[in-house]
C-alpha cells in the first residue's frame, strides 16, 4: 500500500488528475506516513514536486496528514500554503487518550464520553 501517495509526492499528478477529469474527485487526503506504506523519513525530499502536484491542479483540495511523523513535510508546506491546500492534525496523544494517559496505554470506549468508533475504519485509524 501507499504506492499511489508515493507516486504524488514524486510528482506523478497522472492519477489525481484522472480522479478529478474522468470521476469528479474535489478532494484528496495525503496520508504519507509508515502505516499507510510510505517511507516517511524522508518526506522533506519531496517537498518541491508535492508542491509542483499541488500548484499544477488547482482545482483539487489536497488535504495532508499532519502527525509527528509528517511534520518535516507538512510544516514546511505551511509556510509557503497554497489556496487548494488543506491540513488535517490528527494527535497521537489524543489516540493514546490524551496527554496524561501513559505512552502506551490506550482510552477505552468507556474512558470517554465520545460516541465509540471503534468500528470506523477510516483512513486515519
Amino acid at each position: 500500500g501507499g504506492e499511489y501517495c508515493v507516486d504524488v509526492l514524486k510528482g506523478d499528478a497522472s492519477l489525481v488528475r484522472t480522479l478529478w477529469e474522468d470521476y469528479g474527485f474535489l478532494r484528496v487526503y495525503l496520508c504519507p506516513t509508515r502505516a499507510n506504506g510510505v517511507n516517511s523519513s524522508q518526506l522533506k525530499k519531496h517537498l518541491p514536486t508535492l508542491k509542483n502536484v499541488i500548484v499544477a491542479l488547482p482545482q483539487v483540495e489536497f488535504v495532508l496528514l499532519v502527525t509527528k511523523e509528517t511534520r518535516a513535510l507538512t510544516f514546511n508546506l505551511m509556510n509557503e500554503v497554497q489556496p487548494n491546500l488543506a491540513f488535517f492534525y490528527f494527535s497521537e496523544e489524543a489516540e493514546n487518550g490524551g496527554p496524561t494517559a501513559e505512552p502506551n496505554e490506550k482510552r477505552t470506549n468507556k474512558d470517554s464520553p465520545a460516541k465509540d468508533t471503534s468500528a470506523s475504519k477510516g483512513p486515519f485509524r
